[in-house]
């Protein structure tokens, strides 16, 4: 996987469509790497989120591209998890649904 920030985003010229799921509240405890739980201590931060940038070779409705989408989520257990911190502070990995 290649880690990138914004400073470093291309983007094409031409429309900018965003698309935010809804998100269920947390179902289950998933277990924290080591890494994953030294982020997490590091505290609040503004947000994060990915952004994706692509061209479709012919015009597809935006329905279509949301189901798309929701698909990837729903095969990847990464984008279906979500991080909080406990009341005494310690990082918990909860797994979320997510949907249209």
């Amino acid at each position: 996987m290649r880690l990138t920030n914004v400073a470093q985003l291309r983007l094409p010229f031409g429309t900018l469509i965003g698309y935010s799921p809804t998100a269920t509240a947390a179902q289950e405890g998933l277990p924290i790497s080591f890494d994953q739980r030294r982020h997490v201590r590091g505290g609040q931060r503004p947000g994060s989120w990915m952004a994706l940038s692509f061209r479709l070779p012919h015009q597809v409705p935006r329905e279509d591209l949301e189901a798309s989408w929701l698909a990837v989520i729903a095969r990847h257990g990464t984008l279906r998890s979500a991080f909080h911190l406990s009341d005494d502070g310690e990082p918990q990995l909860d797994s979320i649904d997510l949907g249209a």
